[in-house]
């Protein structure tokens, strides 16, 4: 009796689950954040005109955050491509 070997190109579960889903969509709206932030920022500096602190803390920490959640996500692409 021959032995099956099973085809390369066979179909794989979905990539992306709703949590994927979701990480993603919060990289984006953080990275959003982030560089709204800084237009503002740069915006009132080109006017000469004072800026809410909260822009300042916006930019500094949402550019990090997302940051971090992008290489969350490639890891996790990463660790998905070679499990299967």
């Amino acid at each position: 009796m021959p032995e099956t070997v099973p085809a390369q190109n066979a179909p794989r579960p979905a990539e992306s689950g709703a949590l994927h889903r979701v990480l993603v969509f919060a990289a984006i709206a953080v990275l959003l954040a982030g560089l709204g932030s800084l237009g503002v920022i740069l915006a009132g500096a080109m006017a000469g005109t004072p800026v809410w602190t909260g822009f300042m803390g916006l930019a500094w920490f949402c550019f990090p955050i997302a940051f971090v959640l992008m290489v969350l996500l490639m890891a996790g692409s990463i660790r998905r491509r070679r499990s299967s």
